[in-house]
């Protein structure tokens, strides 16, 4: 485990890598922590949220295609989530996992994940949200912002 904040990508990608089930339902959570901890660490620069789906849910992109242009409507989970970063597609795992999916969606608003994430339902429940805290002392990273993600149960 790392000790202290990680001080470098790969060692915030080892950190949440460690968390239980974050590619189960916290593929958002992590996608969106290693945003703002690039952010805050690194040159952030043309950093997008990717949104992958299989081919069977191309009316869960559809969805998302038109929430994207109207705030009203609901954003929805996608298969996995993962960044765009220095012209990678990076995960807290490091793969690349674009030869699964047909659809894809590059996703530069910040404010559209929140969205996603908001709708709890709609994501993998094998994640415990309960790990957030975790997340957010280990990278020195503030998640308070995301409704629903700290309001979880003991």
């Amino acid at each position: 485990m790392i000790f202290g904040k990680p001080k470098t990508l790969k060692q915030a990608q080892k950190f949440l890598s460690k968390i239980p089930n974050i590619n189960d339902g916290g593929c958002g959570v992590s996608a969106l922590s290693l945003y703002r901890w690039i952010k805050d660490n690194l040159e952030i620069g043309n950093t997008k949220f990717v949104f992958l789906y299989p081919k069977d849910e191309e009316d869960r992109y559809k969805n998302n295609s038109r929430a994207l242009i109207n705030e009203d409507d609901e954003a929805e989970a996608c298969d996995h989530c993962c960044l765009f970063y220095k012209n990678e597609f990076i995960d807290c795992d490091g793969v690349e996992l674009l030869d699964r999916y047909e659809w894809i969606q590059m996703i530069d608003q910040e404010d559209f994940i929140k969205r996603a994430l908001e709708n709890v339902g709609d994501w993998n429940s094998c994640f415990d949200r309960r790990q957030i805290k975790n997340i957010e002392k280990g990278l020195g990273i503030d998640l308070e912002d995301i409704k629903g993600l700290n309001e979880v149960e003991d």
